[in-house]
């Protein structure tokens, strides 16, 4: 059984982490690549336990990503990461980050105890997935997935339904992994998986915010929980989902502003008539790609993806000419979570816009004009307590994810079904480190009481319903 701080990674990982250590000493940022290299496997050795879903790590290697990408781009073009991003204080902005996250995954260990993970959880998991029946459980997710685009689209029109409507709309998420899992863990459905992983796919492309990468992402994780070695056919799928991911991330960057404009267009058009219109515009856009899109697209996906520009123009402003909010932003956030609004309807609307403006100095669109930026949850933790205080809310909030994950695989009913809940809920914080730490922690208040509602109720239900054992 796995014990110890630390889990053993394959040898291959530190060579190739040794090797691109190596290529990266020529490079004008060199102690910066090495750092932005080795923090990624440590933070694999601290959260992947071989046999349960990698989620934690997920949510540490997706804020790493929005790290380092800017800084591998610059090595890369042999370019000044100021140049690429246009901001201020980014190298420090950078460190800082990097040490952020590896805190929250220290904090997300602390709340998962080694002995007995791992092998004891696939055991038991495995075990269920095989009495599962496929039909029933493809039925489950596409009930849930009608559920949950009922539950976006009134969430669209109804802003103040919101937040009550985030765990009807992540419950697909639940049964995805699960399909996905057994699939992957019995070797065969393939078929009824590459039906499910499309329909997210193509589906999420056709709408505004282009949500495609949510199902390739899902099954990168639910690949990365089998606890055997991955086979041929499984790394080809692996290897071709990541390619997808990437590939369709650079053309989407390059379209975006101009597909979103057609998109706007279309709007009084019938349903059918509005998707057939976006596929045949996207299918023009597709066969003008060259080299030159391509790199546009690659500009620009960078661009998006990093998000250290606006944790530099805090460090720049605060606190020279904005004084430490000395934790009016954390206890702000767990205040405005343990007040519903529904009981205190005076409650004051968070503007994440406005608070960009006081602690960048930098004058950006508000709720005024229909748009929210935000600085994120870490350089709110800097506007709060400073280059070192700022880790204590950092790993506090990963300890808060751990547990999370902790208790949902416990689930009293089904050990796959918890472990598929704990997945759901994190993955919809999976790329956090661009979203505020109030919208953080009422998302995931509001999911643990849903989910801890809806498991007690029809947990039990759902699993026998599933098993045919009615």
């Amino acid at each position: 059984m796995e014990r110890g701080l630390f889990q053993p990674l394959p040898g291959w990982v530190w060579v190739v982490t040794f090797a691109a250590v190596l290529a990266g000493l020529p490079t004008q940022y060199s102690l910066l690549t090495a750092a932005c290299v080795l923090t990624l496997p440590v933070c694999a050795s601290l959260l992947l336990f071989r046999g349960e879903s990698p989620i934690l790590f997920a949510c540490c290697a997706m804020q790493w990503l929005q790290v380092v990408v800017a800084v591998f781009y610059s090595d890369l073009y042999n370019v000044t990461m100021d140049s690429v991003l246009e901001a201020p204080e980014i190298e420090t902005a950078t460190w800082l980050t990097l040490a952020g996250v590896l805190c929250l995954a220290v904090g997300m260990r602390s709340m998962l105890s080694a002995q007995g993970r791992g092998r004891v959880v696939a055991d038991i998991i495995e075990v269920e997935a095989g009495q599962i029946d496929p039909v029933r459980l493809m039925q489950m997710w596409v009930v849930s997935w009608i559920v949950a685009t009922i539950a976006e689209g009134i969430g669209w029109y109804v802003t103040a339904l919101h937040q009550f409507l985030v765990p009807f709309s992540t419950m697909k998420w639940v049964f995805f992994f699960m399909v996905c899992y057994r699939v992957l863990l019995l070797d065969k459905g393939y078929g009824m998986m590459s039906l499910m992983v499309a329909i997210e796919f193509f589906g999420g492309f056709l709408g505004f915010f282009s949500s495609y990468k949510e199902g390739l992402f899902m099954f990168l994780i639910a690949a990365m929980t089998i606890r055997r070695a991955m086979n041929i056919k499984l790394k080809l799928a692996g290897s071709l989902v990541f390619v997808l991911a990437f590939v369709t991330s650079v053309f989407w960057s390059s379209i975006k502003m101009e597909y979103r404009e057609f998109v706007r267009a279309s709007q009084h058009r019938g349903t059918v008539e509005k998707a057939l219109q976006r596929l045949s515009w996207l299918e023009s856009r597709v066969s003008r790609m060259d080299a030159k899109s391509f790199d546009n697209g690659m500009r620009a996906l960078v661009a998006r993806v990093q998000y250290v520009t606006l944790f530099g123009h805090t460090i720049s402003h605060v606190p020279h000419f904005e004084p430490y909010a000395k934790g009016e932003l954390w206890f702000g956030a767990v205040k405005h979570v343990l007040m519903p609004r529904f009981i205190f309807r005076n409650k004051s609307v968070l503007d994440d816009s406005e608070r960009a403006r006081r602690f960048t100095g930098v004058r950006f669109s508000g709720s005024e004009s229909g748009t929210s930026i935000g600085i994120g949850y870490m350089a709110q933790s800097y506007a709060d307590f400073g280059r070192i205080g700022m880790f204590v809310p950092v790993f506090l909030l990963g300890a808060f994810f751990g547990r999370i994950y902790q208790v949902a695989i416990r689930n009293r009913h089904s050990a796959l079904l918890g472990t598929s809940v704990g997945t759901a809920m994190l993955f919809s914080v999976l790329q956090a480190f661009a979203t505020s730490n109030a919208k953080i922690l009422g998302s995931l208040v509001v999911l643990s009481l849903a989910y801890w509602m809806l498991n007690k109720t029809f947990g039990a239900q759902i699993m026998r319903w599933l098993k045919r054992t009615w």
